[in-house]
């Protein structure tokens, strides 16, 4: 069994820690429940679960996250009561007990602790979805406002709604060149399965990473992110931007043409493209061009304009253009 990862502790971890992941054993859980003056109920199966505890100031029952329960969190029962003495009024009117248990049924609520009778809209009920189980607080009248906008009362649900399903995540992978071959676990932390859908191999990636940059398909696309990989630099004329038109100047990897077909399709014309040995050159190359016809015809573009808001890297075309291939760097003679 893994241990807890609480520096000290030596106790086996609630819940298996692969690849060092975090997890806690049942006593530091409770340590980090009282910490909040806090009573740990249900602890969570892993580390995504939720942890059920009673705030003891207010008695509120609550669901909360691994990191709300490890680094603290705000009790909602005890800040709407908050807001209330202060003055604060969400909704005017009295509710009757009979309302407030027909609004209970309505948004799919089992309230856990009693109602009262004529209570105020802004009145914190703690209340236990019935649908997912979870439990939370909210007023009145927020519930009954979330009823009213087509919300999902409950705040567990609400959010699950608008995570991605699995249809979702395989048009995502199919898009950036992946076939998603294992099922979507829901956690965007965790490895899927996929294979290269242009040169078959095989792969384990998962959501977060590939929202963090990490490249596709290592074998096809991991050289996009080496900078001593070769390099192109492009240079692009759009007619159409400016009394004159607009010349623009970009550098880009050569594992694909990707980039210069996003510029084509928004009415660019590829006048040259040069290879350089590496991202230095070829960043080399684009600053000289800039530095050179830039001060002299700004672009009167802007980066809603051009891909990736590319108006920086723009000048005015009456001044015409440069030759690239003069700043391509010419190979050392022996």
């Amino acid at each position: 069994m893994d241990e807890c990862a609480s520096e000290g502790c030596r106790s086996p971890s609630r819940w298996p820690r692969p690849r060092r992941r975090i997890g806690f054993c049942d006593t530091c859980l409770n340590k980090f429940a009282a910490a909040q003056t806090a009573t740990m109920l249900r602890p969570g199966g892993d580390a995504r679960a939720r942890f059920r505890v009673r705030h003891e100031p207010c008695g509120a029952i609550t669901d909360v996250s691994l990191p709300m329960l490890h680094k603290g969190w705000v009790c909602q029962a005890c800040k709407l009561a908050s807001l209330t003495a202060s003055g604060w009024v969400q909704g005017r009117g009295s509710w009757s007990l009979e309302r407030q248990e027909q609004l209970m049924t309505v948004a799919g609520l089992r309230p856990l602790s009693p109602l009262l009778d004529n209570a105020l809209g802004d009145q914190p009920v703690n209340v236990e979805c019935t649908t997912c189980g979870g439990a939370q607080t909210n007023s009145l009248f927020g519930f009954s406002e979330g009823v009213r906008l087509s919300w999902m009362p409950c705040s567990f649900c609400n959010s699950q709604r608008f995570k991605p399903t699995a249809e979702m995540v395989s048009e995502r992978f199919a898009t950036l060149g992946l076939t998603l071959t294992s099922a979507w676990p829901g956690d965007p932390t965790v490895g899927l399965d996929a294979t290269c859908s242009r040169c078959g191999t095989q792969r384990i990636v998962s959501c977060l990473a590939l929202g963090s940059g990490t490249p596709p398909c290592l074998r096809r696309d991991g050289r996009r992110l080496d900078p001593e990989a070769p390099h192109r630099v492009y240079l692009f004329f759009f007619p159409r931007l400016g009394p004159n038109g607009v010349f623009k100047v970009g550098i880009t990897h050569c594992v694909d043409d990707r980039r210069l077909a996003q510029h084509t399709a928004v009415g660019g014309h590829l006048v040259q493209v040069v290879e350089v040995a590496d991202r230095a050159t070829a960043f080399a190359i684009e600053t000289t061009v800039l530095r050179k016809f830039q001060p002299i015809a700004p672009a009167p573009v802007t980066p809603a304009d051009l891909p990736y808001g590319g108006a920086s890297e723009c000048w005015d075309a009456f001044v015409g253009h440069p030759d690239l291939q003069q700043w391509v760097p010419r190979p050392a003679v022996d």
